[in-house]
């Protein structure tokens, strides 16, 4: 990136961010985008939130720590603030806490969008409004562009490629509805929706976690799937609607005897297996007592011959 570029993308970013901070009662002025420390990304996460956040996820320095903290920053902003995909699983939680350049910038335009759609940044200052005519973040924020190359491939599985649940037939913001902030209200527009949504996957379409965190495999195989289901040549017949001519009186006398007709029809298939099932039940009765007496003969016959053998001795 080159010394222009930079400055062009610095400047109105920071100015925004640091009316951000102030909006927010944060006492810090920022220099730089690269100066968003994990524990600032916290406490403005905090802000933003209402609410204060745990002891446990507060960094203290470590990496270790800084890179936990990042994993619920990105997670927190996307699903409870955001509540839209808008490429945060293509950030890398390590490069945003060691404070790379495309990370912090990533996050810092996104901050600002944020503010903007809250009220809390004003768009009158004529440098600041060319930079939003410009970096207008949308749900994606140019999340592939700017990224480097390290950073796309290690989010395969990302929420970004799988915003659509693969037995789901929902439908989600695509990639192609780009938020542009009103400069008269900070309303957001949203541009048609011209995607192609995929169709509904079987449920043995979706691969097991065990193949698709497989480091062999690239993404197109999750993307492909391996189902060669039939689908219907042709639509399903629908019934067909009459849309002319009138409707004739009812006769009630047929009705009721359709009816009653189909009362007797009825109770006469219930009576018949009524019938089976009373024979069948028969049928088991018969053949226990039948095999009851048959223990009961041979049990006779061997008291007789105990009794024959105790009173003639051999």
């Amino acid at each position: 990136m080159s010394t222009r570029s930079t400055i062009e993308i610095q400047e109105p970013l920071v100015k925004q961010l640091n009316t951000l901070l102030s909006a927010l009662h944060i006492p810090i002025s920022l220099a730089s985008p690269i100066d968003l420390t994990p524990s600032l990304l916290i406490a403005i996460l905090a802000q933003l939130m209402d609410e204060k956040i745990p002891t446990e996820i507060s960094p203290y320095g470590r990496p270790s720590r800084n890179v936990q903290s990042m994993k619920f920053f990105i997670g927190v902003l996307e699903s409870d603030i955001i509540q839209q995909d808008v490429g945060l699983s293509n950030i890398d939680p390590q490069r945003l806490a060691s404070g790379e350049w495309h990370e912090t910038v990533f996050i810092g335009e996104l901050l600002c969008w944020i503010g903007r759609d809250r009220g809390l940044i004003n768009n009158g200052d004529s440098e600041v409004t060319a930079y939003l005519k410009n970096q207008a973040p949308s749900p994606t924020i140019s999340a592939m562009s700017i990224l480097t190359r390290k950073t796309a491939s290690t989010s395969n599985f990302s929420l970004h490629r799988r915003s659509e649940s693969n037995t789901s037939v929902s439908v989600s913001v695509g990639s192609n509805d780009t938020f542009y902030p009103n400069q008269s209200g900070g309303k957001r527009s949203r541009r048609p929706h011209t995607r192609r949504r995929p169709r509904p996957r079987c449920i043995h379409e979706i691969p097991s976690p065990s193949v698709v965190l497989s480091p062999e495999l690239g993404g197109s195989f999750i993307e492909q799937g391996y189902c060669q289901c039939v689908e219907p040549s042709h639509p399903e017949a629908t019934a067909k609607v009459r849309r002319t001519g009138y409707i004739e009186p009812v006769d009630e006398d047929l009705e009721l005897q359709s009816f009653e007709s189909m009362r007797r029809m009825q109770g006469t298939h219930k009576r018949e297996g009524d019938n089976i099932v009373d024979h069948q039940y028969d049928f088991i009765q018969l053949r226990e007592a039948r095999a009851r007496n048959i223990a009961l003969l041979n049990e006779r016959a061997r008291l007789l011959e105990e009794l024959a053998m105790h009173d003639y001795p051999p």
